[in-house]
């Protein structure tokens, strides 16, 4: 496996660090569920990689197990951004979530993970 990179965001509005996952994940909404890729999460959010990037605004669900053989994580989350298939630059299809208030358990889960990836 490569070493995990820190996508840097010179625009300077991220309050948290992020770190690439890579895990898989389900999305649920009051109306679909969808099966999609984690590509960086940070405590305030994660980029969803997919070509059927769900609505600004939606509030949803999403699960997913942050390491193999961990345990299931679940957090409420908004989409704040969605780019679509095809968009200019060549930046991947997908949406970005801002996650609702955490839980203290994922909050300590989340920023525990990240900051091994950051640091290795």
């Amino acid at each position: 496996m490569n070493p995990p990179i820190h996508m840097h965001d010179t625009t300077a509005q991220r309050a948290h660090p992020r770190a690439e996952i890579g895990e898989r994940c389900w999305i649920e909404t009051s109306k679909i569920t969808l099966f999609a890729r984690m590509e960086n999460i940070s405590l305030g959010g994660v980029f969803i990689r997919t070509a059927t990037p769900i609505p600004d605004g939606t509030v949803l669900s999403i699960r997913w197990t942050l390491e193999e053989g961990g345990v299931d994580l679940e957090a409420k989350a908004t989409v704040v951004w969605s780019r679509a298939i095809g968009h200019q630059g060549g930046l991947p299809a997908g949406m970005g979530l801002s996650f609702h208030p955490l839980a203290p358990a994922l909050w300590k889960s989340i920023d525990a993970y990240v900051t091994r990836r950051l640091a290795s």
